[in-house]
């Protein structure tokens, strides 16, 4: 698309608008917008970047080379743009830390679940317990259908590295699609782990690794990753997106910050922790509470926060987070038991209007939130 960067600016300009505001303005520039027809055309601009961001974020993961195969075999270009480039764009990405303590035969089960929901993107990572070794064994038969992100906690570049060559043999990838610095929750750590940086990006530019991101949990994470955009060039950032998080300014502004930033850049934005509810109320860290077992019992999810429980509250989650214009997929917790109810909420995603999410706001507004992580 010629542009493109432009259109990217362009497409968001409407979220800054006031809808009154918009409405003023057609109903000025062009007489004949009005009524019914008018009023639907109207909204339809209005809020089609709500659709377009998170679609056309997931249409840049698309393998092109199915593409090349489905023309190849006979397809003509619409049939394959119908059924195999719209096949591929998908609002969930499948969060690995349900495995942490799962057995080889829960993860497969797990993992054929996503695939047969038509999820594409897995993210995972080796402080996930048992993840990559329990996932790995079924990834060798899944090939270039499921675009594979990793994660490093490390802060030396040789032990990134190390770490990384560690995941790739374990997932059985010569190359990662992603590879992302993990758990940043301080400006500090882009000084202590500005090495760890580099060599993911040196990974990217040796072709070893696709793209390379961020991700972070905490308050700070949305300054945070605002100063990481000015230091690196980074193609990914995750971050947590929940109705209770968006009504503390002093959060929601630097995320709203930071959205339109990576709109501008053509950043990939997954959320985080769209289904939180509440930090259990042992405050124990998910390695503690999953070794003993009273602890364990205590708790109806294997997230290290909990989650939502009723369909009517998850569904409130997942739509909030894709309805927050410039995020374009979010993560599933880390709890197998909860992904169909998850997936479910997904596919019935709408975008929500303004106060629909000022409701799912005003509905968490009591609520204790998950941060900081127990340690």
């Amino acid at each position: 698309l010629p542009a493109r960067r432009m259109w990217a600016v362009l497409v968001v300009i409407p979220f800054a608008i006031p809808d009154f505001v918009v409405s003023f303005g057609w109903a000025s520039l062009f007489t004949w917008v009005h009524g019914f027809y008018g009023a639907v055309l109207v909204m339809t601009l209005a809020v089609y970047p709500l659709v377009y961001l998170p679609v056309a974020a997931s249409l840049r993961s698309a393998d092109p080379g199915l593409e090349e195969v489905a023309r190849s075999l006979g397809l003509g270009r619409l049939a394959t743009f119908w059924r195999v480039t719209v096949g591929q764009a998908r609002l969930a990405i499948l969060g690995g830390a349900a495995c942490w303590a799962a057995t080889p035969e829960e993860a497969g089960d797990w993992l054929q679940r996503a695939l047969r929901r038509g999820v594409n993107h897995l993210d995972i990572a080796p402080q996930y317990g048992a993840a990559e070794a329990v996932v790995g064994p079924h990834l060798a038969a899944v090939g270039a259908e499921l675009f594979v992100a990793g994660k490093t906690l490390r802060s030396n570049p040789d032990g990134v590295q190390d770490q990384f060559d560690s995941t790739r043999r374990l997932l059985h990838r010569d190359v990662l699609d992603l590879y992302q610095a993990h758990a940043f929750t301080t400006a500090a750590e882009l000084d202590s782990r500005a090495g760890a940086l580099e060599r993911i990006l040196a990974l990217r530019e040796r072709g070893q690794a696709r793209f390379a991101g961020i991700t972070g949990h905490g308050l700070d994470v949305p300054g945070v990753f605002l100063e990481a955009l000015r230091r690196f060039d980074l193609d990914t950032v995750m971050f947590p997106v929940y109705p209770a998080l968006w009504g503390r300014p002093e959060y929601r502004e630097p995320a709203d910050e930071l959205l339109t930033l990576c709109a501008t850049r053509d950043i990939g934005v997954m959320a985080i922790k769209a289904v939180a509810h509440r930090p259990w109320a042992d405050r124990r860290p998910l390695g503690d509470a999953a070794e003993e077992e009273e602890a364990a019992a205590e708790r109806w999810a294997t997230s290290w926060y909990e989650p939502a429980a009723s369909q009517s509250d998850i569904d409130r989650g997942v739509h909030f987070a894709l309805s927050t214009p410039g995020v374009h997929a979010f993560c599933t917790p880390g709890d197998i038991a909860l992904l169909p109810r998850v997936l479910d909420a997904a596919d019935r995603f709408r975008p929500l209007r303004a106060a629909e999410r000022q409701a799912a706001v005003d509905a968490m507004a009591a609520d204790e939130l998950i941060f900081p992580m127990p340690r």
